[in-house]
C-alpha cells in the first residue's frame, strides 16, 4: 500500500467520524428539543445527561436540562445547568433570569445579589423610572466606653463609623446610569445616662446623632469618545434618634419598655417597644427573651408591621458563652438597644439572625466576642421627585457579615 493510499484512507476515516458525530449531534438536538417542547421533563433529563456523558455539551442542551430540573423543582441541579449555559453565552437574559429565580427558590439570595450587580439590565426594566439600590458591602467600626458615676448613675457613650458601598441604579426616562461604587460615609455618636432607683427600676434616656454623605447626580452629558458622562455632587445630611428606656427587674425576669423618636432619611418616626429577659437559673449561664416593637411614620397613612426579636444565651463551658438571636419584620428607619443600633439603609431588612461567641478573660468581666450575621434584604425603587410616581420592582437578596471586638473593663 502506497503512502498516498494510506493518507486517503485516513482522510476517509476522519470524514466518516466527523459525519457520524454531526449525525449524532443532530439526533441529540432534535430529540431533546422535541422532549422540551412536549414538556417530557423526566425523559429529557435522562436523554440530556446521557448526551453530556457522550461528549455533547452546548448552550441549548444545558438550557433544556436546566429548565427540566427547574420544572421538577430540583433547583440545585437546575442552577448548575444554567451556570454552565452561561459559559457558552455569558450575558444570555433567559439563563440569567432562570438562575436568579432558582437562587431565590433555594433561599440563596446572595447568589441572586451577585447576578443583580453583574447583570443589572436583566433586573431593572427599561421603563422603570426612579432610583434603586442593592447593598454591595459595608465596613463598620465602633469605639465605646462606660463610666459608673457613684452608685446610681452610669454613663455610656460611643462613636461609630460606617463605610458602605451600594449598587445604584438610576433611570430618569432618558438616561440609565448604573453606579457600582455608590459610596456612603456615616459618622455616629451615641450617649445614654442610666439611673437606678429603688425597687430595681432603671431609667435610661438616650440620644444618637449621625451625619452622613452620599453622591447625588448633578449632570449627565453625552458626546465625545467617552459616551455618557455623569458628574456627582456630595450631599451631607443628618439623622437623629432620641428616646427613653425603662427596665424593671422582678425576680428572675427583666421587663423593659422603650419609646423613641427618629428622624432618618428625612422622615419622622415614633417607635415603641416592650420586652422581657428571663434568667431561669438566676444567673447568666442561661437567659432567653424577646421584644416586640412597632414603628410608625408620622404624617403618613402607611401602617408598618411589628418587628419581633428573640434571643437565647447560655454558657457552654466555664469561659465560653454563645448567644443566638433572630429578628423578623420591616427593619427600615428602625432602631434597637435603646437607640444604639440604627438601620437607615434605603433597602429594608426583612429577616436577620446573629450568632455570637463570648469569651471572658478576667474577673472584672472583660470579654472577647466574635460573631456572624445574616440579613435578608428587600429593595424597591424610589421616585426621582415627589411629583413622579414609580412602579414596583421588588428585588430580594441576602448578605452575610462577621464582627468581633473586645469589651474591656478597667
Amino acid at each position: 500500500m502506497s503512502a498516498r493510499s494510506v493518507i486517503i484512507n485516513i482522510l476517509l476515516f476522519a470524514s466518516w467520524i466527523i459525519s457520524a458525530q454531526e449525525s449524532n449531534f443532530i439526533t441529540v438536538d432534535k430529540e431533546t428539543y422535541q422532549l422540551y417542547s412536549d414538556k417530557e421533563w423526566t425523559t429529557l433529563i435522562e436523554k440530556g445527561n446521557q448526551a453530556i456523558k457522550s461528549g455533547f455539551d452546548y448552550y441549548y442542551l444545558r438550557m433544556r436540562l436546566g429548565i427540566a430540573y427547574y420544572e421538577k423543582h430540583n433547583y440545585i441541579k437546575a442552577s448548575r445547568h444554567f451556570k454552565k449555559a452561561l459559559t457558552f453565552n455569558e450575558n444570555d437574559p433567559v439563563a440569567l433570569e432562570y438562575l436568579y429565580y432558582a437562587c431565590l427558590l433555594l433561599g440563596k439570595y446572595d447568589c441572586a445579589r451577585y447576578n443583580i450587580v453583574s447583570n443589572a439590565g436583566n433586573y431593572f426594566p427599561a421603563d422603570l423610572t426612579g432610583y434603586q439600590i442593592v447593598t454591595r458591602d459595608f465596613h463598620n467600626f465602633s469605639l465605646s466606653a462606660s463610666h459608673p458615676i457613684g452608685h446610681r448613675f452610669s454613663l455610656f457613650h460611643g462613636y461609630t463609623y460606617l463605610n458602605k458601598t451600594d449598587f445604584h441604579h438610576y433611570n430618569d426616562g432618558i438616561y440609565i446610569i448604573n453606579n457600582l461604587d455608590y459610596a456612603i460615609r456615616q459618622h455616629q455618636y451615641y450617649v445614654t445616662l442610666s439611673t437606678t432607683f429603688r425597687n430595681n427600676w432603671v431609667i435610661s434616656p438616650s440620644i444618637h446623632l449621625l451625619t452622613y454623605s452620599y453622591p447625588l447626580i448633578n449632570s449627565i452629558s453625552t458626546g465625545g469618545l467617552k459616551g455618557v458622562q455623569v458628574s456627582y455632587n456630595t450631599v451631607n445630611d443628618y439623622g437623629l434618634v432620641t428616646g427613653l428606656s425603662v427596665l424593671k427587674s422582678a425576680g428572675i425576669a427583666d421587663i423593659r419598655f422603650a419609646s423613641h423618636y427618629t428622624f432618618l432619611n428625612d422622615k419622622e418616626y415614633f417607635q415603641n417597644l416592650m420586652g422581657i429577659t428571663i434568667f431561669p437559673l438566676g444567673n447568666l449561664n442561661l437567659y432567653l427573651g424577646g421584644d416586640i416593637a412597632t414603628n410608625f411614620q408620622l404624617i403618613s397613612e402607611k401602617n408598618i408591621q411589628p418587628v419581633f426579636h428573640v434571643f437565647l444565651g447560655f454558657s457552654m463551658f466555664e469561659k465560653l458563652w454563645m448567644e443566638f438571636s433572630g429578628t423578623i419584620g420591616e427593619i427600615q428607619n428602625f432602631t434597637e438597644s435603646n437607640g444604639y443600633y440604627i438601620y437607615n439603609s434605603l433597602d429594608a431588612i426583612r429577616q436577620k439572625g446573629n450568632l455570637t461567641v463570648l469569651i471572658p478573660f478576667d474577673r472584672k468581666g472583660s470579654v472577647v466576642y466574635l460573631g456572624s450575621k445574616f440579613s435578608r434584604h428587600e429593595s424597591q425603587p424610589y421616585p426621582i421627585s415627589e411629583s413622579v410616581a414609580t412602579q414596583s420592582n421588588l428585588i430580594q437578596y441576602d448578605s452575610y457579615s462577621i464582627y468581633g471586638g473586645i469589651s474591656w473593663k478597667l
